[in-house]
């Protein structure tokens, strides 16, 4: 009973303390200082570059930024971000990334980013990408049309369906920018009700364990 009872707390720790499988999910790295579309902090990636350490680009092109950039944005981590929409707007499509990680076959992860979004290249209209983790995709959109540089934070459960899954973002819709950030995937933790019948298992267990010692003692 005392070993349960361990290894159901050393689980549980586990899942509160989960690592990010994700490599560089703020998208940091060394640009050269070179002159790139009059911006010497960012320069742009064309479909599968994969200079920015951990990311592979799909589709076109997209920009990296960083720090002291002249377009009035600023990361949500970190010193960088990038944008889907590439240096220019792509005639109406966007590129993407994506990244390979190890991952457990049946095992329930929780998929995290910032999605970003500016009153300057979009105009007030609501940004949209698609997220893609090994078969589970969905769409989320920015919903905050009111600033220069919003960002919001999303999430996504998904399985786990073999040993490595590839993690994918692809612009869905936008004007002149689709900001992502703060990537993040983690084994997805318990739902409180999880916790709670966990523990009610374990209160049988002991419950069951005592009886079976005080008859034994009778």
């Amino acid at each position: 009973m005392k070993h349960t009872l361990l290894l159901a707390l050393a689980l549980l720790g586990g899942a509160a303390q989960a690592d990010n499988l994700i490599t560089n999910g703020s998208f940091e790295g060394t640009v050269p200082l070179i002159e790139n579309h009059g911006d010497v902090n960012s320069m742009g990636l064309t479909g599968g570059s994969t200079y920015m350490p951990g990311w592979t680009v799909t589709g076109s092109e997209i920009a990296w930024i960083g720090s002291g950039n002249p377009y009035a944005l600023a990361a949500s981590a970190g010193d960088r971000f990038i944008d889907l929409t590439g240096w220019v707007n792509n005639n109406g499509n966007p590129a993407g990334v994506v990244q390979t990680i190890q991952t457990v076959a049946g095992q329930h992860y929780t998929l995290s980013f910032d999605l970003g979004n500016s009153t300057n290249y979009n105009y007030g209209n609501t940004i949209a990408l698609t997220a893609q983790v090994g078969n589970t995709s969905q769409v989320f959109t920015n919903t905050d049309i009111t600033s220069t540089n919003s960002w919001q934070h999303f999430s996504m459960n998904f399985v786990a369906s073999g040993n490595s899954t590839d993690v994918s973002f692809t612009g869905k819709s936008a004007i002149y920018y689709i900001g992502v950030d703060n990537v993040s995937v983690v084994t997805a933790v318990p739902e409180p009700e999880t916790y709670g019948m966990l523990l009610a298992g374990l209160g049988l267990l002991g419950f069951a364990a005592r009886r079976k010692q005080v008859k034994k003692l009778g």
